[in-house]
């Protein structure tokens, strides 16, 4: 029987996502300094160009006028606090 600790329940957890077809990547690769960087540093909690990427997919019929201002603006990645206590609308 295994412990229950944090690396069974990151495991655990990445196995789900991946069978459900989420991708897995290894945060380094990403990294500022990895071989295919999608943030500029590790405080850097969302992946902009990936979250955008979705929001297009998911609402189809928006102009891309309308979404690049939305990425213009930030109006879609505002500043979350990462404590909880807070959260700004995302639109």
């Amino acid at each position: 029987m295994s412990r229950l600790s944090e690396p069974n329940i990151k495991d655990a957890v990445i196995r789900r996502l991946a069978g459900i077809g989420y991708a897995v990547v290894y945060g380094p690769n990403i990294g500022r300094e990895g071989p295919a960087p999608e943030r500029g540093s590790y405080d850097e909690v969302l992946l902009a160009g990936r979250f955008y990427e979705g929001h297009a997919r998911l609402n189809p019929n928006l102009t891309a006028e309308t979404k690049d201002r939305r990425r213009r603006s930030g109006s879609l990645c505002t500043a979350i606090d990462m404590t909880g206590e807070q959260f700004d609308s995302v639109y």
